[in-house]
């Protein structure tokens, strides 16, 4: 290479982590100033870039620079935010010996331990709890001894019925669905099986089908029931009683979460949704549950799962933010 520092300087300052990684990881904690803030600089740069990906790479760059030159407290606030934004960054282990470090140094007794499902509700703010069910063979619970083996969502998804919750084990397609119900006055029956994450992206074949966020928006804010159902007549008809991609997703579903969100709730989805439709359409909780009024969504965990990036990132960007009732439903056998 005729200028090797002069591009691997473009590269830092363009915030090209496959760049910054190496120089780190040979220079370690011997950086010189200059170059440490061109790092720096250029991490900053790739946490602004909006891909949760490369958000999380960078934080926990940036927490291992604060590591080694022994900043233990922003180390610390660091790999949190990354385990935050992706909970498999790989920090877990590196964060938990900087808390132990921390306690020794200020004489405070460690935290108490907690499953690192209890631990990523905290980050996230939002709730968590055990569920106690009854385990088969295999990936087959249930929640009583007299009920039928079956998916761990549909054993969780009894277990709420019991307090009184109905709902869905559906993830993130009755959301959907209903946004696409919602978000046409008369939905164009060519587009029954087109998603509605390509439709609010504009990710279409023909200039007539690429409809504004402001349009789409208004149908939702003046969205009605009979507007629900007659649309939901059209994405179902190609599959008979489903929308053809989610087949978990029925017409008494998508009712009663229009019922129970109304237009202004669900319009206020929609606006966040449509900022990044690819990145939102994956992510949503496992259990979409309503009581007297009240939503809430649950992500379930069974002994083994772990928390994804989409997870965290669907939950921090539109739920939390709209300030729903989020939990994770931590599963243990019974």
């Amino acid at each position: 290479m005729v200028d090797r520092r002069g591009w691997q300087a473009k590269r830092i300052a363009a915030g090209d982590l496959d760049v910054i990684r190496p120089t780190i990881d040979v220079d370690g904690a011997a950086l010189a100033p200059q170059l440490r803030e061109a790092i720096l600089a250029g991490l900053s740069v790739a946490i602004a870039s909006g891909e949760v990906w490369k958000q999380a790479r960078a934080i926990r760059l940036q927490g291992e620079m604060q590591e080694q030159t022994g900043d233990v407290d922003a180390a610390i606030d660091s790999y949190e935010k990354a385990l935050t934004i992706d909970p498999q960054v790989g920090v877990s282990r590196r964060l938990a010996k900087l808390q132990k470090v921390r306690s020794l140094k200020t004489g405070k007794a460690p935290a108490a331990k907690v499953s690192r499902f209890e631990q990523q509700a905290r980050r996230l703010g939002i709730e968590h709890e055990l569920v106690p069910l009854e385990r088969g063979s295999g990936k087959e619970w249930r929640m009583l001894p007299s009920g039928t083996m079956g998916p761990v969502e549909m054993a969780a998804l009894d277990h709420y019925a019991t307090q009184g919750w109905s709902g869905a084990a559906a993830e993130g397609g009755l959301m959907l669905t209903l946004l696409k119900a919602a978000s046409f006055d008369a939905l164009p029956a060519r587009h029954a099986d087109t998603f509605i994450e390509a439709l609010y992206a504009q990710n279409v074949a023909f200039p007539e089908d690429r409809f504004e966020h402001g349009t789409l928006l208004r149908s939702v804010s003046r969205a009605s029931r009979a507007q629900i159902e007659h649309n939901w007549k059209i994405i179902a008809a190609t599959a008979g009683e489903t929308p053809a991609f989610y087949p978990a997703v029925r017409a008494e579903h998508v009712f009663a979460l229009f019922d129970q969100l109304g237009p202004r709730r669900l319009r206020d989805v929609a606006e966040l949704f449509a900022q990044a439709p690819y990145d939102l359409r994956a992510g949503w909780p496992d259990l979409t549950l309503w009581r007297d009024g009240e939503i809430r969504f649950v992500e379930v965990k069974a002994p083994g799962d772990s928390m994804h990036a989409s997870q965290a990132r669907l939950i921090s960007t539109i739920l939390v933010p709209l300030s729903f009732n989020v939990g994770i439903a931590e599963v243990r056998p019974a």
